[in-house]
């Protein structure tokens, strides 16, 4: 997603490495692809963990507006510093490494809704348990 992203960006942009240029692609980033990625990464996680659509649409809208502010701490910073000091050859890589870091943080986030969910479904009585049992694989 971020190969053909940032292609587009140099296209709309420019690929010059001038304040002006890096605050535009900065802020397209963050605006149109940090929440499309948050939204796909989301979905993509609970698809993976068997879980349904009606859930993933849960987890998203109770974790949205932490992970897009926790985001908002990190990702313009990373891409001011990627757009305007990273060889355009580089970038992928840095957003990439960079990338690590933020997929574990929201891999917790992630998995933090599913433990708390389960929590709650634990003390909702037998049906709560039989829910649980059943996510966990018992």
């Amino acid at each position: 997603m971020f190969h053909h992203a940032f292609r587009q960006l140099d296209r709309v942009v420019g690929a010059g490495t001038c304040a002006k240029t890096v605050v535009k692609k900065v802020a397209i980033g963050h605006t149109v692809l940090f929440p499309t990625y948050t939204a796909m990464f989301f979905f993509a996680m609970s698809g993976l963990e068997g879980e349904t659509v009606t859930r993933a649409y849960e987890r998203f809208r109770d974790r949205a507006t932490e992970t897009f502010v926790s985001g908002t701490a990190y990702w313009p910073f990373v891409n001011a510093f990627n757009f305007a000091y990273v060889p355009r050859a580089g970038r992928l890589l840095f957003l990439n490494a960079c990338g690590v870091c933020w997929n574990a943080y929201m891999s917790h986030v992630v998995s933090s809704s599913s433990s708390s969910s389960s929590e709650l479904a634990e003390e909702g009585g037998d049906a709560g348990k039989v829910f649980a049992a059943s996510s966990r694989g018992e």
